[in-house]
């Protein structure tokens, strides 16, 4: 008996294996750098959401040191005569919140108010405690007076310090 002749000179004898014998499997070793790509995503994630979220608490205390200084800024305003000569008393008044919300305002005292008066100048009337900030420049709200009306500005503290110092330079020349 002859055996059938194979195509492609493969065996499909009953005694030829059915399955094709397995072949040495290179394993090399699982490589750990998709493990490190998804850790430093997240670490980069979880780095940038506390930047966002210290950046927005940042924000907030700035917007409510301008907006308390901008409540001031209306109390003050209706002192303005029709002169609209800088008040005199500049004694801060409790906001609406209480004084547990309060960001501490300083202002120019009576004497220094009266020294200044007559200047063409934007004066410092008023400014808030130092705001402090994670991610920007600390500041303080200030309130300037020029020309008849109160404007509340946003300053960093260097920037205030130095506008002070020259107000305080020129109340003092004679």
């Amino acid at each position: 008996m002859s055996s059938p002749p194979s195509a492609g000179g493969r065996d499909f004898s009953p005694s030829a294996p059915a399955v094709p014998t397995p072949q040495p499997i290179l394993t090399a070793k699982r490589s750990s750098k998709p493990a490190l790509r998804s850790a430093a995503y997240l670490v980069i994630a979880t780095l940038g959401l506390v930047a966002f979220i210290l950046g927005l608490g940042d924000l907030r205390r700035q917007r409510n040191a301008v907006a308390q200084a901008k409540w001031h800024a209306g109390v003050f305003q209706a002192r303005v005569g029709e002169g609209k000569a800088l008040p005199l008393n500049l004694a801060p008044e409790t906001p609406p919140e209480g004084a547990a919300q309060m960001i501490r305002l300083e202002s120019l005292p009576h004497d220094a108010a009266m020294n200044l008066r007559g200047t063409t100048q934007p004066i410092i009337a008023a400014w808030t405690a130092p705001v402090l900030q994670v991610l920007r420049r600390d500041g303080r709200a200030v309130l300037l007076f020029h020309e008849g009306r109160f404007e509340v500005r946003w300053m960093t503290l260097r920037r205030f310090e130095e506008l002070r110092a020259r107000q305080t330079a020129a109340r003092i020349a004679p």
